[in-house]
């Protein structure tokens, strides 16, 4: 299971406000696949047994290819997270068991937020990709997002006003 302690070092007076995971829809093809491959031997398991011990290790060895397989996809899922605290965003890509890449954005940098639509099924799940942009750190974009117009929300609640910034309107003297 994923533990934020395992991945960043929380500052001091640094809380975190959101831990957002993908959707789960973003699991559903990779799962199907490791159904059908704990499935399959089933459906030839009289062939495989007459096959003698042959035919077991084949059978065993499917089923502990698709076990290993939907493993794989629950904790690659499970550790793709994004992280908004009241100082800055970290995004966990887990890309494989033991392959993950931490990039962190400062709230105070980020310039701009946008989200975007793929398809049929980021509208029928309510998904998207969040894409932020910041001055100097790059940019970061989070696919298979649930709702992710609230999460911008959120973000757009933690950034830091700038100086002479009172309610998203510019004070400017005269």
């Amino acid at each position: 299971m994923f533990r934020i302690r395992d991945v960043i070092q929380m500052q001091p007076e640094e809380r975190t406000l959101v831990l957002e995971r993908r959707h789960l829809r973003t699991m559903a093809g990779p799962l199907i696949l490791a159904g059908l491959l704990i499935a399959v031997p089933f459906f030839f398991l009289f062939p495989l047994v007459r096959a003698g011990g042959f035919g077991m290790a084949i059978f065993a060895l499917l089923l502990a290819v698709g076990a290993a397989f939907a493993l794989r996809v629950f904790i690659t899922w499970d550790s793709h997270v994004l992280i908004l605290t009241n100082r800055r965003i970290v995004h966990v890509e887990q890309t494989g068991v033991w392959r993950r890449q931490v990039r962190e954005m400062p709230l105070s940098t980020i310039e701009q937020i946008s989200i975007e639509r793929r398809g049929a099924w980021d509208a029928m799940f309510h998904t998207g990709v969040l894409k932020l942009r910041a001055n100097g750190h790059g940019s970061i974009a989070f696919a298979g997002v649930y709702r992710p117009e609230l999460l911008t929300e959120k973000i757009e609640k933690a950034r830091p006003m700038p100086s002479g910034t009172t309610a998203g309107f510019q004070l400017k003297p005269l």
